[in-house]
C-alpha cells in the first residue's frame, strides 16, 4: 500500500516482503528451463545464475535473489568450482540454501588423456557437496576415482529426492573417472527419501556381455521399501541389484532399464510384479550376446507379465522379451507400443498370429500408436504393408523403422 510521505511530499512504496520476493524471483528463473528430462522425466538441473543481477539493484532485493540464485546451482570446471567453495566458506550460509546441484568437470578436463587437474577438480567438487547439506536433487558428473569415498560419504548423508549419476553422456578417456561407482555403491545411496533415480554407468573394463563382476548376493544388503517414482538403469548395474531396487519399489511409474543382457524371465516377472499395479511408462531392452543368448533357458517375460499392467500406458520393449501372443492380451490402457528388434534370434516376428491380432474382432487392441524397430532383412515389403494395414483398419498409426536409424526423441 502506497504511503504519503510528508516530509518530502511524495508517494512512498513501502519494499515488497521477502517472500514475495523470491517467490517473484522464482516465477523468472522458472522461464529459464531449471531443470531438463527424458521422456518427461526430470533428468537434470541448470543452475539460477540468471538471477543474479537481480541481487545488485538494492539492498532490499538482495537476500532474496541470493536465496534464489543458490537454490539451484550447476558447477562445471576447478575455476567455478574454487570460487564458489570461496563464497561458501566466508558465507557457510549460502550452501544451506542449495537444493539442487550440478557437479562436473569441464569439458576440457572430461576429453583431456591422463590426470591434467582431474583430481584437485573433484576434490574442490566433494569439498562444494560437502558444504550443501539440504541437497534433495543431484546431478552428478564424472570425477576422478580418488574422491570415491568421501563423495559417497557426502551423497549418503543428504536428503535426496532426486539422484541422476550420468558419466556416459560424452567421451571420458581418462578410465580411473569410469570406476567412479561400483555396484555395491547403488545398494548406498537407496534410501526412502529418494523418488527419482537415473544411473548411466559402464564399467571401464567389461566382459563381452557389458557387466562387472557382480557384488555379493542381495540377500547381504539390509535395503528398506523405496518410494522410488522414476527409476532409469542405462548401466552396467549387475542385474542382481537391479532387481533387487525393483522389487523394493512398488511405487514406481516409470521405468526405463537397458541391459547388455538377459534376465532370467522367472526373476525379471517375479520383480516387476512390485510395481505393477503403479507403472504408467515401462521401457525394458536387453541386448544380449549371442552366446548368451542361445545358452539361457529363455521365454518371453512380457508376454505374461502383461495382464498384471493396471495403469500402463506405454511400452517400448525388446523383441527378446515379448511375442505375438502378448497382442491378444494387452492391457486396456496401453496406448503406445514400441518394440525393438535387435537380435537375429528376437522372438517378435512375422506370422499370421501377429496379423490376426489386429484383423479378430474380438480382440480389443487398445493401441493408438504401434511402432516396430527392425531390420528389413527380418521383414519383406508386403508384411510390413499387411501389418501396416491392419492397424489402419483399426485406427491405429502404424511406423517401420529400420534398426540403424537413429529415433527423434523431439516427436515423443
Amino acid at each position: 500500500m502506497a504511503l504519503l510521505d510528508q516530509a518530502v511530499g511524495r508517494v512512498y512504496h513501502p519494499p515488497l516482503p521477502h517472500h514475495i520476493l523470491v517467490q517473484i524471483f522464482e516465477f523468472v528463473v522458472s522461464y529459464q528451463h531449471q531443470g531438463f528430462n527424458v521422456g518427461g522425466v526430470v533428468t537434470g538441473w541448470n543452475s539460477n545464475e540468471s538471477i543474479k543481477s537481480m541481487a545488485l539493484v538494492c539492498r532490499n532485493w538482495e537476500a532474496a535473489a541470493n536465496f534464489v540464485l543458490h537454490r539451484s546451482i550447476a558447477v562445471r570446471g576447478s575455476r567455478v568450482a574454487a570460487l564458489l567453495l570461496r563464497s561458501l566458506q566466508e558465507r557457510p550460509e549460502l550452501g544451506h540454501m542449495c537444493s539442487s546441484l550440478m557437479l562436473g568437470m569441464s569439458e576440457e578436463e572430461e576429453s583431456a588423456e591422463g590426470d591434467v587437474g582431474q583430481a584437485r577438480t573433484s576434490s574442490l567438487l566433494v569439498l562444494l557437496l560437502q558444504r550443501c547439506p539440504h541437497i534433495q536433487h543431484l546431478h552428478l558428473r564424472p570425477l576422478q576415482e580418488s574422491v570415491r569415498e568421501p563423495l559417497l560419504a557426502a551423497i549418503t548423508s543428504l536428503p535426496l529426492v532426486s539422484f541422476v549419476c550420468s558419466p556416459r553422456l560424452f567421451t571420458v578417456e581418462d578410465e580411473s573417472t569410469r570406476e567412479l561407482f561400483r555396484p555395491q555403491d547403488v545398494i548406498r545411496i537407496l534410501r526412502p527419501s529418494l523418488q527419482h533415480l537415473e544411473l548411466d554407468i559402464w564399467a571401464a573394463s567389461a566382459p563381452h556381455d557389458g557387466f562387472i563382476p557382480p557384488p555379493p548376493p542381495s540377500r547381504d544388503y539390509d535395503i528398506p521399501t523405496l518410494n522410488l517414482r522414476s527409476l532409469r538403469l542405462v548401466s552396467a548395474v549387475p542385474a542382481c541389484v537391479a532387481l533387487l531396487i525393483l522389487r523394493s519399489s512398488p511405487a514406481l511409474e516409470y521405468l526405463d532399464i537397458y541391459h547388455e543382457g538377459l534376465i532370467p524371465a522367472v526373476d525379471l516377472d517375479s520383480a516387476l510384479q512390485s510395481s505393477a499395479a503403479s507403472l504408467r511408462v515401462l521401457e525394458y531392452v536387453a541386448n544380449p550376446s549371442l552366446d548368451e543368448f542361445q545358452a539361457l533357458d529363455f521365454s518371453p517375460t512380457l508376454d505374461r507379465l502383461l495382464p498384471s499392467f493396471k495403469r500402463l500406458e506405454r511400452l517400448t520393449v525388446s523383441g527378446c522379451e515379448v511375442s505375438a501372443s502378448a497382442l491378444w492380451h494387452l492391457p486396456s490402457t496401453l496406448r503406445h507400443l514400441e518394440i525393438q528388434n535387435l537380435h537375429p534370434l528376437a522372438s517378435f516376428t512375422y506370422s499370421e498370429r501377429l496379423l490376426n491380432a489386429f484383423r479378430e474382432p474380438g480382440n480389443p487392441i487398445p493401441l493408438e500408436t504401434f511402432t516396430l524397430r527392425d531390420s528389413r532383412h527380418e521383414w519383406t515389403v508386403d508384411e510390413v504393408s499387411l501389418i501396416e494395414g491392419a492397424c489402419m483398419a483399426r485406427g491405429i498409426s502404424f511406423l517401420f523403422t529400420l534398426d540403424d536409424e537413429v529415433p527423434n526423441d523431439d516427436n515423443e
